[in-house]
């Protein structure tokens, strides 16, 4: 009588069909998704791989050129008797040379009037201010999980660089001055040589201002004139006026100076004679450009080659570690998703024993009384009760019956179950 009185209004069976088509829309670009996705994976897989393999064979090769090139200067290389004076057979020669370092000059930082027979000297600007660090802790919550809380935790400390409190989240309490008092300045002398050789920029290069000045005579610090102007000196430090060395408060200042090249030091050096003065060793088609060696202290040929094989050797491991991580994480790429997968449970795969029903299998309504057929003919062993998609070509056979049919199939027919009951149902409310 319904079906009479609509002859038009869809059924179960119209209803189905319908959802089924979507369902195949959906499956579809997800099929297509799945497909971008990994094709991305191989990529992303391909050029990793790719960049591990060439940064290993260009560290590899780099390593063995470098040490080539170390070994025949090793070979190579002559070693002057006394920096004093110079030979012009050695002319274009690799020489090692041992000796006191002069300076030509002073190095003097005009403000606090502190000078010093060295070619390089540094004055480095200190003052105490507050920092912001965030501690992490696992709090607890009432569901029996736990998540993480970053809580700002403030310390106050000697340092070198202005830390702007603004950027806290606590900034009421933790004010940092907007300025350093002085400036941190490097300066140098006019010029430094070994014995009867001038040093070559490259060598002076390598002073580097890495000495603390600690106890400095009255000749190099003024203390006295200092000390009028409000300034203290404690353990290599030089204290602002008004400030409490023992007792620092945020915003004091303090300044300490280093130096590099003092004159009388013994140093060491590799490198080329030309003339009279000392320059870097041209090395042609090579992966090192030159040779230009120096190191403090008197050193025997053998130490200053040995040290730099050493640097080779760590630079060597150190790419070599890399090239290793960038094919490890390319091996993994592919294999996430398929791993996921797996993890994903009967979700996303059939159970132990039985295929699964093709994804775009529609289950219809035969006929025949009772039956539900997928749209795709199949043996019935490609189906199982867990499935919920499954192979091309399945299909579920016969009647319905436990363990033949899909989750789908099972869901229409009972549909189909209830549309024969509701004739009747509408016949009892006319």
């Amino acid at each position: 009588m319904y079906r009479r009185n609509f002859p038009n209004d869809p059924g179960f069976a119209d209803s189905i069909a319908v959802a089924a088509r979507q369902q195949q829309m959906q499956q579809s670009l997800g099929s297509n998704r799945t497909r971008g996705v990994r094709l991305v994976r191989y990529l992303v897989f391909a050029a990793l791989l790719l960049a591990g393999c060439c940064l290993a064979y260009w560290n590899e090769a780099r390593a063995v050129a470098r040490d080539r090139i170390l070994y025949e200067g090793l070979e190579r290389v002559t070693s002057l008797p006394a920096a004093e004076y110079h030979s012009t057979g050695n002319e274009g020669r690799l020489v090692h040379v041992s000796g006191q370092l002069t300076v030509s000059g002073w190095c003097l930082d005009p403000e606090f009037r502190v000078r010093l027979r060295a070619y390089r000297m540094q004055r480095t600007v200190e003052m105490y201010q507050w920092r912001e660090e965030l501690e992490h802790s696992e709090v607890a919550q009432p569901d029996g999980s736990s998540r993480t809380e970053s809580v700002p935790v403030y310390r106050t400390d000697w340092l070198p660089y202005l830390v702007d409190s603004r950027q806290f989240q606590e900034q009421r309490q933790h004010q940092n001055p907007r300025s350093l008092p002085h400036a941190s300045i490097n300066f140098t002398a006019d010029a430094a040589s070994l014995g009867a050789f001038e040093l070559a920029p490259v060598f002076l290069d390598q002073l580097t201002a890495d000495t603390a000045l600690k106890n400095p005579p009255s000749s190099e610090v003024p203390l006295e004139e200092l000390s009028k102007r409000g300034y203290q000196w404690l353990d290599g430090h030089l204290y602002a006026a008004g400030s409490d060395p023992r007792r620092p408060q945020v915003g004091d200042a303090r300044i300490r100076w280093s130096y590099g090249g003092l004159a009388g030091e013994a140093v060491t050096i590799v490198g080329r004679q030309s003339g009279s003065s000392l320059a870097a060793f041209p090395v042609p088609n090579g992966e090192i450009d030159s040779i230009a060696l120096l190191a403090r202290g008197y050193q025997s040929p053998r130490r200053m080659f040995a040290w730099q094989l050493a640097k080779s050797r760590l630079h060597l491991w150190l790419l070599r570690a890399a090239a290793w991580l960038l094919m490890l994480i390319a091996c993994f790429v592919p294999g996430s998703r398929a791993n996921s997968s797996v993890a994903a449970g009967p979700a996303a795969a059939p159970a132990a024993g039985s295929a699964a029903c093709h994804s775009l299998c529609v289950p219809v309504r035969l006929p025949v009384t009772g039956s539900h057929r997928c749209g795709l003919a199949a043996s019935p062993a490609r189906h199982g009760p867990d499935a919920d998609a499954g192979v091309r070509g399945a299909a579920c056979a016969g009647p319905p019956a436990a363990g033949r049919h899909c989750r789908r199939c099972q869901a229409a027919e009972q549909n189909d179950r209830g549309a024969d009951l509701m004739p009747s149902v509408l016949e009892g409310f006319n």
